[in-house]
């Protein structure tokens, strides 16, 4: 499916499609492509769809130093927000200063 589709299929009233790509700063060319082809905007898609379909709890897959660089920008504008709208967004780092400049609480987990 399309991300202009998995849009559509949204039931959240406060959550026009128009508006969320603005929110998310998605490009207009790129909303008829799958979520694969549409390169590191897929953060910025996946928020704009769970938030359609009224999602709460976001979770990103976990996220290496090489990823820090290329994507820390767009973590930061969809942390932004998910906070602006009552959501909770999990980023499982190895290194928490590459996201401590917007994030509000951390859990540390234990090794065994």
């Amino acid at each position: 499916m399309t991300v202009r589709q998995q849009l559509e299929m949204g039931t959240a009233e406060k959550h026009a499609i128009d508006t969320l790509v603005e929110y998310l700063e998605l490009a207009p060319s790129r909303l008829d492509r799958d979520l694969s082809h549409i390169s590191n905007e897929r953060w910025n898609a996946s928020v704009a769809i769970g938030l359609a379909h009224e999602k709460q709890v976001f979770c990103f897959p976990w996220l290496s130093e090489m990823w820090k660089n290329a994507i820390i920008a767009r973590l930061e504008h969809c942390s932004t927000v998910l906070k602006l709208n009552n959501c909770m967004l999990l980023i499982p780092v190895q290194n928490i200063s590459n996201i401590e400049n917007f994030i509000d609480d951390v859990v540390y987990l234990n090794e065994y």
